[in-house]
This record gives C-alpha cells, structure tokens and sequence, in this order.
C-alpha cells in the first residue's frame, strides 16, 4: 500500500485508530488488527472528537486502554515532525514494556511505505527520523511532551506517594495546554491522587468544562466483548444474579448468561474482595474494594455487601458514646457510636484540623447529638509544656463531662484485633461517616484505607481515625461502658458480652458472666 492508495477511512487519526489501521497483539500473542472495544471506543471520541486534552480514566484489568494510548502516540509520531511523547509507569520496566510490545510493535508492524525510518529503539525510547520520540520511564521530568499516558497512576499513588507528588508536579505539568495526557489505572483506594483526579472530572459540568479541565472516561469489565464464558449457568449463585441484576437497572445493561459465568468464575471466585477493584462494573466501585496491606478492608467489604453501610438517624433509646484519637499537632478525631445488647451502631465521624481542645468542644456541641460519655486515648491525661494541662483537663474546663481513659495497649495488634472482631457486628450511618470536607478522607473511606507494610500499621492520614475507632474497642474491651451507661467506678467494671469466649492475640480469654453487652454495674 503506498500513500496514494489510502482508503479514506484511513485519512484522519480517527479513523486509523477505529478501522484496522495499526496491527496490536492479542492476549495469545498473535498480531491482529486494531478495532476499538467499547471503552477504546469512548477515549478515541473524547480524544478525536470532543478534543478532550485531560481525560482520566478508571478501569478494569485488561481492558485494553494501555494498547489504544500507545497507538495515540504513535500516530501523532508517525504523522507529525518533532512530536514528543512519554509513557510513564509503575518501573521503568513497566513502561518499557509499553513502548517495546505496543508503540514499537505496531510502528514495525506497519507497511514499509508508510512507516517513518527508525533513528533509536531500546526499552527506553523510540526515536523517528522525522524528529519524534516516546521516551519510557517511571518519572518524566524535562522536556515538553504533547502526549503523555501514565498508567497505574492508582498504585503509584498508593505505594509512592512521594512519586505520585512528582508526577503531578512534574510531568503532567510539563504537557502544555494543548497537549494530551491520558491517566489510566485500576484504583487503589481513595485520598489521592488518582482519585482526586476522578472526583475532580466528575463535579465539573460539561458545559462549564475548560481545557485545563479533566474528562472522565470509565472502562467497566462488562465493556470487553472478550469477558464471557461458556459453561453451565447453574455455577453462578444467586447473590451474583442478584447484583448483576441491580448493575443492570443502574448501567441499563443486560448481562448474557456468558457474561453472568464469566463474573462469577473470574471476579467473584478469582479476586474475592478484590473484585470491585480489579473488576469494577460502575467507577465507585472502583474505590471501594480494599488495598493492598488493608487491615480492616475485606470487613469494610463486608459490611457494604451485607447492607450495613446506609444512612440512618441516631436511636434516642441507648446511649451515644465518643471516642477520641488525639492529634496535637495534625489532625484530631472523633467518633460518636452506641451499644445495642451485642451490636454496635457507629453514627458519626469527623475530622479536626488544628482545632484546641476547646474548639473540638464546641464542634461537639454543634453535632447537637446529647453525648453520655467520653473515652479519651491514654495520651490524654498527659501534661503538656505549654499549657501545662492535659487535654483531658482543657477538654473538662470546656464544659465536656464523663471523661475516661482507656489504657494503652501494649501491643498495637491486640487493639487491632480488636477491632477486627468487633467489625462484622458494626452498622455505619452513611450519612454521618460517609462525608467529610477533604473528598475521599471520610470515616469510613479511612477504616478502608488503613493498612500496614512490613508488619507495622502506616501512620498516615488514615490512621488517625482507625486510632479514634479503636479507642472505643478497646474502652468496650475495657469494660468502661455498656448499653446502660459507664460502669461504675470502684465496684468493678463490666465484660461486653462481645468478647466472650474470643481468643485473644495475648493468648488470654475474655470472661463474662452477662449475654449482651452487659450491666452497666456489676
């Protein structure tokens, strides 16, 4: 085929990248033409025909998003002089890998009289003689790409903060105005980056949205024509019919008996709790399936699968409790809960910037929920140089009653644990634990989020309010209150019937004597 013998189809980008013109491999290794799935279909259009330059992009795994931005960049290289392009990624391997099986393999896959001579070509970069090159690394700094694909900007975000920081600082701006960055990834939970990047693209109306503005464009597992199965339908359980029956109502989808088989065998029976992140059918999904490292997040799963995630109102019938993670320097939280004989209702939580402790008072007091008591870490009984008060002290002089320590844990799992134990038996008022003023950094979103590395729990933003929960825990474990009330000073205190008979990370057992949450006097 020379230049002149083109078809027309083949004329604009559009139309190479939509009509067979580019040759890819496909998951058996095999070269094949390119044609579109529906998710590559819908980035095309926002690239081509909405001339979208910002476009974020949550996803599946393997929906083929990666392949269809490689055949971007080379296109804008082949047919335009002195483009630069860039493919960032996870390693430098990983990006690589990229620009080795995708950009190069289709540039050398194309007719000899239509493909531009090759100046360099290794793992890292490919240069054209017309004066374009896509470099390969896993942080581009310098230089002014026109088109960019970042991929995996979701896992970066969550193992590399630091690295994440960078790229946004770095190489994303580096692209000029008019150029294209594409950022694609399976989600790794909420409070960075990545998602910002998609909460961003989804609050701003389309006929406000600008250039420097980001699109949202979502790759669902139901959009690749590839995930279906044969087989015998009875293999799918009813709890799968039943949410593909309410993902079809929402998307206005119906799912084929193949398709049915294929979630069930492969998202359900494969990834288990990790489904909604590797196979998300809608883009909240996407951030609600746990990290890796996640401490309380397949028990987080759990309860939004159970139905235990929903907004509700406060039960006037029991008491409410708060329990206290105290930052002094950061950030201070607070969660308001109640005991309901062997189950616990957690009804509100908020995050404190910089506030004194008599400024938390007043954020109390404004809740306008009538709090029974208080249980404060042991830190806050410590005197501090300033003041030389102790919180617990500021907290009293503040109009605040009921105060009571709980003691240190001696070894941050039992507490941990704890809590764990107590989860599946926990109902959370979406209403009340769901927001926050930092989108993603809600209560709950940060009981998700919470994880660990090398065995010790991460000391980030959401560790503060895993901290404030297991304050409560451990004051229930404690026996410090019960449905009733505190337990009474100097006559003992009361065993929640919650632990009986639960093996403890110590090697010790809970006693109680009560079914239920107990007396509040024994």
């Amino acid at each position: 085929m020379t230049r002149e013998d083109i078809p027309g189809r083949f004329l604009t980008a559009h139309g190479r990248l939509s009509n067979g013109f580019y040759r890819i491999r496909d998951r058996k290794g095999e070269s094949i033409p390119f044609y579109p799935n529906a998710t590559q279909r819908k980035l095309l259009d926002l690239i081509y025909v909405q001339k979208r330059r910002r476009i974020v992009l949550p996803k599946a795994r393997k929906i083929g998003c990666s392949t269809c931005m490689s055949l971007v960049i080379l296109d804008a290289m082949n047919l335009s002089a002195n483009t630069e392009a860039a493919i960032i990624d996870m390693s430098e391997g990983d990006a690589g890998k990229k620009l080795r099986h995708m950009v190069t393999f289709a540039h050398e896959s194309l007719p000899d009289e239509l493909r531009r001579g090759t100046v360099r070509s290794s793992d890292t970069e490919l240069a054209l003689d017309n004066g374009s090159f896509c470099l390969a690394s896993a942080s581009s700094r310098g230089g002014t790409p026109r088109v960019m694909l970042v991929s995996e900007l979701g896992k970066i975000a969550h193992a590399d903060p630091k690295r994440a920081e960078e790229i946004q600082t770095g190489a994303i701006a580096s692209v000029p105005r008019n150029g294209l960055i594409v950022v694609e990834s399976t989600a790794m939970g909420k409070s960075n980056y990545f998602h910002k990047l998609v909460v961003d693209a989804q609050q701003v109306p389309e006929d406000k949205r600008t250039e420097a503005d980001w699109s949202l464009c979502f790759g669902a597992w139901h959009e690749d024509a590839a995930n279906t199965l044969a087989g015998f339908p009875d293999r799918v359980t009813r709890e799968t019919n039943d949410y593909l029956d309410e993902i079809g109502k929402l998307t206005g989808k119906v799912f084929t008996p193949g398709q049915r088989l294929w979630y069930q065998v492969v998202a359900v029976d494969g990834q288990g709790i990790f489904r909604f992140r590797e196979y998300p059918s809608t883009v909240e999904e996407c951030f609600n399936a746990p990290i890796d490292g996640a401490i309380y997040g397949d028990l987080m799963a759990r309860a939004r699968a159970e139905g235990r995630i929903v907004p509700y109102e406060w039960d006037r019938a029991y008491p409410v409790w708060c329990s206290w993670d105290i930052g002094y320097a950061d950030t201070t939280d607070i969660w308001w809960w109640q005991l309901k004989l062997n189950r616990m209702d957690i009804v509100k939580h908020v995050t404190l910037k910089r506030h004194s402790a008599a400024m938390a008072a007043n954020v109390l007091r404004e809740a306008g929920i009538p709090v029974a008591g208080h249980l404060l870490p042991h830190d806050a009984d410590s005197r501090t140089a300033a003041s030389g008060s102790s919180y617990r002290e500021e907290l009293e002089r503040a109009g605040l009653n009921n105060l009571k320590i709980v003691s240190r844990t001696p070894d941050i799992w039992i507490g941990i644990n704890s809590v764990r134990d107590m989860l599946p038996r926990c109902t959370f008022n979406l209403k009340g634990c769901g927001v926050s003023e930092d989108k993603g950094k809600d209560g709950i979103s940060a009981l998700e989020a919470y994880h660990e590395k090398d065995g010790k729990p991460v000391h980030d933003w959401s560790s503060h309010p895993a901290d404030g929960l297991r304050t409560a825990v451990e004051g229930i474990r404690e026996g410090l209150v019960s449905d009733k009330g505190f337990a009474g000073e100097g006559v003992g205190r009361a065993r929640h019937g919650f632990w009986e008979g639960r093996a403890r990370r110590d090697g010790g057992a809970v006693q109680s004597k009560v079914a239920g949450w107990g007396p509040a006097l024994v």
